[in-house]
């Protein structure tokens, strides 16, 4: 049976060995405690040390989710962040800055925001929702575990098949969510945004790379006001 509070002290016995020069097995370590691999006991590590965060909530509407965001990172408190879409803009990270049509967006109105994170551009428009995740870069230090969580509240609501390519999800190979992320000091965030209407000819005019990218799809199996439930329900369930 395994017992994780056991393997945690386990590990800082573990590492003070190795401080003082004594190499012994981990593996064998973690056997006692009835870890079976070292990546189980991790996995369940993580989750337990996400669960344990008091996280701050706060919605606020496009574009005043904008300047949360780097107000979260600048306070480097967790935090979680729900923005709801009632018009459409632009949001460009380092990739994105290069692969957008600026000059459609200026003739158009369309206002454009450059984030400086880690991802390309995101397009959205009336009823779309993005929400982020800011917590401490020792316990998640990359996408991979808040884009798993949110594709299973997803995949519980529709028989297609929902996975993970890279930083995106994807329905049966059809992106419906991109992702960014940022990491400054000791906080890591990840932006996500999702669209539940169709905008491909929209997206089309502005990003400039679509012809190489995943053809793009929207959520038309559960509602904004539903999914918005979900996500808050696990991430502030503890």
């Amino acid at each position: 049976m395994k017992d994780l509070e056991k393997a945690m002290l386990e590990e800082e016995l573990y590492l003070a060995d190795k401080f003082n020069g004594v190499d012994t097995n981990f593996s064998e370590r973690l056997l006692q405690h009835g870890y079976s691999t070292i990546k189980e006991y991790f996995t369940d590590k993580q989750e337990y040390q996400f669960s344990q965060i008091n996280f701050n909530f706060i919605e606020e509407p496009m574009p005043n989710g904008v300047s949360e965001i780097f107000k979260m990172i600048s306070t480097s408190e967790p935090g979680v962040l729900f923005v709801d879409w009632e018009d459409t803009y632009v949001v460009c990270g380092k990739q994105g800055l290069e692969e957008f049509n600026q000059q459609y967006c200026e003739e158009n109105n369309i206002t454009f925001f450059p984030l400086y994170t880690n991802g390309g551009t995101i397009v959205g428009s009336t009823g779309d929702f993005s929400f982020g995740v800011c917590c401490p870069v020792d316990v998640i230090h990359e996408p991979t575990y808040i884009l798993n969580k949110v594709k299973d509240i997803l995949q519980r609501h529709t028989d297609r098949t929902v996975s993970i390519n890279n930083n995106d999800i994807v329905v049966d190979g059809n992106k419906i969510c991109g992702s960014a992320n940022y990491i400054q000091g000791n906080v890591f965030m990840v932006i996500m945004h999702f669209s539940f209407n169709d905008w491909s000819e929209l997206i089309s005019n502005i990003c400039l790379t679509t012809k190489k990218s995943k053809p793009v799809e929207y959520i038309n199996f559960i509602n904004r006001e539903l999914f918005k439930q979900e996500v808050l329900e696990w991430l502030l369930k503890h």
